[in-house]
Parts: structure tokens; C-alpha cells; sequence
């Protein structure tokens, strides 16, 4: 599982030089975890992530087919 904790030293905070994106909920970032994966990770925009409609609008953006 990753951990927020593991997630603000790879990205130095969210460091502008991590972002790889904007989208209409967040911005995009990419990360390597200690374990040597690469990742991408949403950061929700904050005024959206408060609108109880985002949770739903925000799982469907981030499914993928298994």
C-alpha cells in the first residue's frame, strides 16, 4: 500500500517539477517509491475535493479495467 508519508519526500511536496499534469480534478504527479515503481498521483484541486459530488465524479475518472 502507499502511504501519504511515502509519497511527500519522493515529490518534495508536490514540487511543481513532479507535476506531469492538470486535470479537471486535480493535478498530476509522477513518483518513485522506494521500491523502485513509478507512479502517477492525483492531488484533488481543494474547492472540489469539499463538493460531496467529487467522490463519485473522482472514482470514475481513476477506474481502470481489471
Amino acid at each position: 500500500m502507499i502511504a501519504y508519508e511515502d509519497i511527500i519526500p519522493t515529490t518534495e511536496d508536490f514540487h511543481f517539477l513532479y507535476c506531469i499534469g492538470l486535470g479537471g480534478y486535480g493535478s498530476v504527479y509522477i513518483a518513485e517509491l522506494s521500491c523502485g515503481k513509478v507512479v502517477a498521483l492525483k492531488k484533488p484541486h481543494h474547492l472540489e475535493a469539499e463538493d460531496p459530488s467529487f467522490d463519485k465524479s473522482f472514482r470514475n475518472e481513476i477506474k481502470f479495467p481489471t
